[in-house]
């Protein structure tokens, strides 16, 4: 028997992040997140995750596009070698969630290409942006920070906005699209009935 949803619905805290490397040597270049007000950057994965992963940040969700295929991989060795505790759902071989638990805090990494399903240059074009693409293996770092600080933008932008989209309609980010839909569809019978 379905119920109606009882729980308050939130605003969910979330940043973007994105890591740029060469491929052929998987040689990282450059890590860079955003907030929504802040962009900042690093050249070392064990900074980065230093920095994010804090009492102030508990709770707080994490995504990156195509994240779970690609940056998150570079982040799990550290994670693991650090001690971390670490749950997720996958998707073949892509880590659509994963959960990161230390002690009484936990933050979440989302792969945002399951929730905005085009590439984040189609998505960028949408919201108004252009931009070059540089040669992320050789670009002068300062231009490589530039376009990795409007890759994390864009996507922080366009995650915000279909929040605010969800939230007219009597819903809330969640993890996953087939549980948003459930959540939505939950939101809105209880409105009705």
């Amino acid at each position: 028997m379905l119920k109606p949803e009882r729980r308050r619905r939130r605003r969910r805290r979330f940043a973007t992040y994105d890591l740029e490397w060469h491929p052929s040597t998987l040689e990282l270049r450059l890590i860079g997140a955003y907030d929504g007000r802040h962009y900042r950057s690093w050249e070392r994965v064990d900074e980065f995750l230093a920095s994010i992963l804090t009492p102030q940040s508990h709770g707080r969700w994490y995504y990156a596009h195509a994240g779970g295929s690609y940056d998150l991989m570079f982040l799990l060795d550290t994670l693991i070698d650090k001690g971390y505790r670490l749950s997720g759902a996958f998707s073949g071989s892509a880590i659509i969630i994963l959960r990161v638990e230390q002690g009484e805090y936990h933050w979440t990494f989302l792969d945002s290409a399951w929730l905005l399903r085009a590439p984040l240059k189609k998505i960028g074009e949408a919201l108004g942006y252009v931009w070059k693409d540089p040669d992320v293996f050789t670009a002068p770092i300062a231009e490589l920070r530039e376009y990795n600080r409007l890759d994390c933008k864009i996507l922080w932008e366009a995650i915000a906005q279909f929040e605010d989209e969800l939230w007219t309609m009597g819903s809330q980010l969640e993890r996953s699209e087939e549980r948003r839909v459930g959540k939505e569809w939950r939101c809105r019978w209880s409105r009705d009935h």
